[in-house]
C-alpha cells in the first residue's frame, strides 16, 4: 500500500501552487499540511528555514524551484 505524498505549505497561492497544479495535472492524491510550528528551527526537515517542502516515500525536498524539476 502506498502512501499519498505531502505538500508542507501554508494555505495560500505562492511558491507551493506550481506543484499543487503539476500534481494535479498529474492526477496525483497528494496532502497538504498547513502548519509547520518547526520550519525556522529544525534544519534537517527545513534546511534554508523555508517552505514549500515535499515529501514522498523516502523522497524528501525543498525549495520550489528543486522541487518541481
Amino acid at each position: 500500500m502506498s502512501t499519498k505524498p505531502t505538500l508542507f505549505y501554508f494555505p495560500l497561492r505562492g511558491r507551493g501552487e506550481v506543484m499543487k497544479l503539476i500534481l494535479a495535472y498529474k492526477g496525483v492524491e497528494y496532502d497538504v499540511v498547513p502548519d509547520m510550528p518547526d520550519m525556522k528551527t529544525n534544519k534537517t526537515l527545513y534546511p534554508f528555514g523555508q517552505c514549500p517542502r515535499y515529501k514522498d516515500g523516502e523522497l524528501d525536498m525543498c525549495q520550489s524551484n528543486t522541487i518541481i524539476r
